[in-house]
């Protein structure tokens, strides 16, 4: 394995990602108080803002992030990233990218169409423990929790 120190291993995860997202205005449609030839109301979409008057933005995903094609990204294999997990610097760079990812697949439970989450809670449970202690708590299983939720 290639030496890997904290500022290099965090330039090469910020590349994966900006590779595979962009950050994009979130807009609003409201109507411009015209009308068309039919007297429907027009519209034109706008960037909204917070409460603040601020531009509110988002990451939009290109292509949904994993550990796997991270690791692929970094030419590490699954054993070198647990060492780079381990103590030290990298450790703290590894693991705020592993968070990221597990960002974007609970949002993803939050916001997917059609309740379509199976390989979501699949990546979760895989990479992440997800449901296991809740599972765990209450005496059920995994597929008990997801419900009529699952895909």
């Amino acid at each position: 394995m290639a030496k890997w120190t904290a500022r290099k291993l965090k330039s090469e995860i910020d590349g994966y990602f900006a590779s595979i997202s962009r950050t994009v205005a979130v807009k609003e449609s409201v109507p411009t108080g015209q009308k068309d030839e039919y007297g429907h109301d027009i519209y034109q979409m706008v960037e909204m803002e917070n409460s603040l008057g601020e531009p509110v933005y988002t990451e939009e995903w290109l292509l949904p992030p994993s550990i796997l094609d991270l690791l692929h990204e970094l030419e590490l294999t699954e054993e070198e990233w647990k060492d780079l997990k381990v103590g030290g610097k990298t450790a703290a760079v590894a693991e705020a990218a592993e968070k990221r990812i597990e960002r974007y697949l609970r949002r993803e439970l939050l916001t997917r169409p059609n309740k379509d989450i199976k390989g979501v809670m699949l990546t979760l449970q895989k990479d992440f423990g997800f449901g296991e202690t809740a599972a765990e708590e209450s005496g059920s299983t995994l597929e008990d929790l997801m419900g009529d939720n699952r895909a």
